[in-house]
């Protein structure tokens, strides 16, 4: 399926971890973002903020979603979420209830958490499936060391907020802890998020790790061991998110160039990762790849053992500026 012109706010639909097969609904610049995480792998945020405003417009990105979904679109999710931190769209709200009423198919939210402290922002994400907030510290300055929060934004705050959300949300909260090795997988800290989860009650509680190219390169994976060990330490909500993309039962069909493009600039992936998600051949893609390689339109990165690709530091800096 393909609408009529390049989207600017859907991608996808991409292969996710948890949610299926996403389509993705970006709702602000790139890099936009409550915080400046050290792992994040879309590299460091140039644009730090709480405002909340309409950074692209509402209407268009329900444009181009009623035009998706017009042609025959499907997924297993419509998941706000992207290049930065959705809930700083201040029509975020608005966005979640034309989508669902114009759909069946569940919403979903990729937030940070950052901003739940705001009751406005609890109300807005209420209308959603399911939520999927982060919370990767308790301890203060393990919190500023990972996250690097804006100078607004103390921790208490984000427990405080989560806590609320979850009195006032029937649907579903998956609290996701991104582990970086040294920094917030000693034992001090996984007891101080045990015991925050029990406060919180998310219905579960997803571990991953470095497993991407990180914004610092002293953001470091944990082992598969140490994960599962972590899980067990956490109790029986947490669970170790695996690498491997789920299988799609409705593949989308996309023009190569720009899609590639697109879904690198939001989600650098390796050969094998945008193989599964695009469903053409390997060869062709890695002959497009090379190309935009040459290009500088992005570039390859190893991590971990692995190579991939990611949208090219200039295209970042024009993006971050646009």
């Amino acid at each position: 399926m393909t609408i009529s012109s390049k989207p600017k706010y859907l991608f996808g639909p991409v292969h996710s971890r948890r949610l299926g097969l996403s389509l993705g609904i970006d709702v602000v610049p790139m890099k936009t973002c409550t915080y400046s995480c050290i792992f994040c792998q879309l590299g460091r945020t140039m644009r730090q903020t709480i405002t909340r405003k309409e950074y692209v417009p509402a209407a268009g990105v329900m444009k181009e979603l009623a035009e998706y979904l017009e042609q025959g679109g499907t997924a297993d999710y419509l998941t706000f979420s992207g290049s930065g931190e959705p809930t700083l769209h201040n029509k975020l709200g608005k966005m979640i209830a034309q989508a669902k009423q114009i759909s069946t198919i569940p919403v979903a939210v990729l937030t940070c958490g950052a901003l739940l402290f705001d009751s406005q922002i609890r109300m807005e994400l209420a209308q959603a499936d399911v939520v999927l907030p982060s919370l990767n510290a308790i301890s203060p300055d393990t919190f500023r060391l990972i996250n690097r929060p804006h100078g607004k934004l103390p921790i208490a705050w984000i427990i405080e907020g989560l806590t609320k959300f979850r009195r006032e949300y029937n649907g579903q909260l998956w609290l996701e802890i991104m582990l970086v090795k040294g920094m917030n997988d000693h034992p001090e800290e996984i007891a101080a998020l045990r015991a925050t989860i029990a406060e919180i009650k998310p219905e579960k509680v997803h571990l991953n790790t470095v497993v991407r190219p990180p914004a610092e390169t002293g953001a470091a994976a944990l082992s598969d061991a140490e994960l599962r060990a972590i899980a067990a330490e956490l109790g029986p909500l947490a669970e170790v998110i695996a690498e491997s993309p789920v299988a799609s039962k409705s593949p989308a069909q996309h023009r190569l160039h720009p899609e590639l493009v697109d879904l690198i600039a939001r989600h650098p992936a390796t050969l094998e990762q945008i193989v599964e998600c695009l469903h053409d051949q390997p060869e062709q893609i890695q002959f497009a790849l090379d190309s935009l390689v040459a290009a500088r339109r992005i570039q390859m990165r190893h991590h971990q053992g692995k190579h991939y690709y990611t949208a090219a530091s200039e295209m970042k800096a024009s993006n971050n500026h646009s």
